[in-house]
């Protein structure tokens, strides 16, 4: 039927349009702000998902890649809790199991260029929290003497625990602040 071919055409070509304009309007954002774009972040589906995955295989080191699995364990928590990959800012997961990822999604950022904690700060999704008792679920641990990341899963004001990859594995770990960890914590805005 004639009638319906054209309307389908008609759908077809307002959906295209509709596209076309959202993508014009996203990238117009960005060039606008381009260290800033609000995302909605879920820190407790990326608190879930750590918890569920605590435990699971590290991905790295591998045949491709030396180092530890920290700073990608994290990046796939911030990932599940709505963080947008960001190919062109270098982070993203690896395409395979133990291939490159991007540095921003592979590194912590201690003594680099790049990494998931000056990512996350420079785009201005996270900030440092200057006071631990306002550290809650998802927000990032960052070790400050080593090179290495974690997810908190617990605050509450006076007990912080993390989960995380690396040299060990464990979840829901309790911090302790003024011992012999000294790290920092980055929340969402």
């Amino acid at each position: 039927n004639q009638v319906e071919d054209e309307s389908a055409l008609f759908e077809e070509g307002y959906e295209s349009l509709m596209n076309s304009a959202r993508e014009l309007l996203l990238d117009k954002y960005k060039a606008a702000s381009p260290n800033k774009i609000d995302v909605s972040y879920d820190r407790i589906a990326a608190r879930d998902w750590a918890r569920k995955n605590a435990f699971a295989e590290q991905e790295y080191p591998s045949k491709e890649v030396s180092g530890t699995d920290c700073a990608n364990f994290v990046s796939k928590a911030l990932r599940a809790g709505g963080i947008p990959k960001d190919e062109p800012g270098e982070w993203y997961g690896s395409k395979h199991w133990g291939g490159w990822a991007g540095k921003n999604w592979l590194r912590t950022g201690n003594k680099t260029k790049g990494g998931v904690v000056p990512y996350m700060t420079k785009k201005g999704y996270f900030s440092l929290v200057k006071k631990e008792s306002k550290v809650n679920a998802g927000c990032i641990m960052y070790w400050t003497k080593v090179s290495h990341v974690a997810l908190v899963t617990y605050g509450d004001g006076s007990t912080i625990k993390y989960t995380q990859h690396g040299a060990h594995q464990s979840k829901d770990t309790v911090y302790r602040s003024g011992g012999s960890i000294s790290a920092k914590f980055y929340k969402h805005k």
